[in-house]
């Protein structure tokens, strides 16, 4: 289950809708997802995850993330845990590069981040919808 956040710059006007929480861009245990893996799609990181547990599970989600004043919003990840997921393990989350500067964000924890825009404050507006 995940929900939606409006975020608005009161300087420019600019919004962004960000998604927080799980919500599934390929299932768990995706076979074409594994393909991508282990043709190092996501790194040699995620190729040793696989080999060091081969009974993990993984799946595409999408986390919010952001990066100093050039991009905020979702992201597909691709995420390795331990298959007991009453206490799952992460073994490994892909990081994503932002679209402009290309270097690795950070994931969103609810601060107010930097407008992309006219790099003013945006603030979180209202909860706008909830995906289960």
């Amino acid at each position: 289950m995940a929900q939606g956040y409006q975020l608005i710059c009161r300087n420019c006007g600019k919004k962004v809708e960000i998604i927080y929480g799980w919500y599934y861009g390929a299932g768990w245990g995706d076979l074409r997802v594994r393909d991508e893996i282990m043709a190092g799609k996501y790194g040699q990181g995620a190729i040793d995850a696989l080999n060091e547990h081969p009974e993990a599970l993984y799946h595409i989600e999408g986390c919010p993330y952001q990066c100093k004043g050039h991009f905020i919003g979702n992201k597909d990840t691709l995420c390795i845990y331990s298959n007991d997921l009453s206490k799952p393990e992460l073994y490994f989350r892909s990081q994503p590069k932002c679209p402009r500067c290309r270097k690795t964000m950070k994931p969103w924890k609810k601060a107010k981040p930097i407008c992309p825009k006219c790099k003013g404050v945006m603030e979180l507006d209202e909860d706008v919808l909830w995906i289960e």
